[in-house]
């Protein structure tokens, strides 16, 4: 949802502030954490605190918020070294838990 709300300058020039709201299910916000972070090893996969969770959502909602559909297409299931799609998402929904 975009709000607009309009107001005018002193030389009476008018001026639009501006607000989105989202609004989010968790299988959202985790697919946003793993577009924005993409942990490709297992090292990557990370205990984050809830700011920092908080703090890769609205990144990613600001940078490409409809990429929160496609994170998928970042994981390959043939390499036995990288993450998995399904550890990928476990991560993510762990992560999101904690909002």
């Amino acid at each position: 949802m975009i709000r607009f709300g309009w107001k005018r300058r002193s030389d009476g020039e008018p001026m639009a502030k501006v607000t989105a709201a989202w609004l989010l299910t968790r299988e959202d916000m985790a697919g946003l954490l793993l577009a924005k972070r993409s942990p490709f090893t297992h090292d990557e996969l990370t205990e984050m605190t809830k700011a920092k969770v908080e703090q890769a959502i609205r990144d990613q909602l600001w940078d490409n918020a409809g990429q929160r559909h496609f994170w998928s297409d970042n994981y390959s299931e043939g390499y036995q070294h990288e993450v998995t799609q399904g550890e990928a998402w476990e991560w993510a929904m762990q992560q999101v838990r904690k909002l």
